[in-house]
């Protein structure tokens, strides 16, 4: 079995590369794979962890059909699903409760309170500007939990209602309110954070 260190692929074999060259060929990936899912970085620093610790048990059954960052990355998938599933058991009341009266404050008879500032028309320049990246993190780390889960698993993952209704636990009609406040909100932090802000 050969490796390229530049991609941290593997190319044959039937058993990945040594456990201990994990964490230099593949930690970095992981944990932007899992701080896009949390938006919790130590959050996402403890799941890295559990799935090189799951990955080592299961080594053994490592067949090559992917390269070895893609099994890893699959692993660490199921582990960022088993959490949401089991925060959002946990949290699902108490968030929607805060939530209902968050979108009060923003809302009244189902328009803008205040009407957000216009965005601009070029949003791929947007999304490649670093400061806005940033205020998009901070934006989507103030959201509850349960919105931010929600969201994140339907844009970063593209998750299809019925799987994420599964996740959540929750109905498609549920999952469509989530993600209308989700967006709602995260609307509203950038528009006083990035777009509604002076200057450029």
């Amino acid at each position: 079995m050969t490796n390229d260190h530049a991609t941290g692929t593997t190319r044959t074999g039937t058993v990945p590369t040594d456990p201990q060259t994990w964490v230099d060929l593949h930690g970095d990936a992981l944990f932007r794979f899992a701080v896009a899912r949390f938006g919790d970085r130590d959050l996402a620093e403890e799941t890295v962890q559990e799935t090189f610790l799951a990955a080592l048990e299961a080594r053994d059954r490592f067949t090559a059909a992917s390269s070895e960052r893609t099994w890893l990355i699959a692993i660490l998938k199921h582990k960022v699903v088993d959490h949401i599933r089991r925060s959002a058991r946990e949290e699902r009341a108490t968030e929607t409760a805060a939530d209902d009266e968050a979108m009060t404050a923003l809302f009244e008879g189902g328009y803008w309170r205040s009407r957000p500032s216009a965005w601009p028309r070029d949003p791929e320049a947007t999304i490649e500007n670093r400061e806005f990246l940033e205020a998009l993190t901070r934006c989507l780390g103030r959201l509850p939990e349960a919105l931010g889960h929600a969201l994140r698993l339907r844009e970063a993952d593209r998750m299809e209602t019925t799987e994420l209704c599964d996740i959540l636990g929750i109905t498609p009609t549920n999952l469509g309110t989530l993600l209308h406040r989700a967006r709602a909100r995260l609307r509203r932090c950038l528009d006083k954070t990035w777009f509604g802000r002076e200057g450029p």
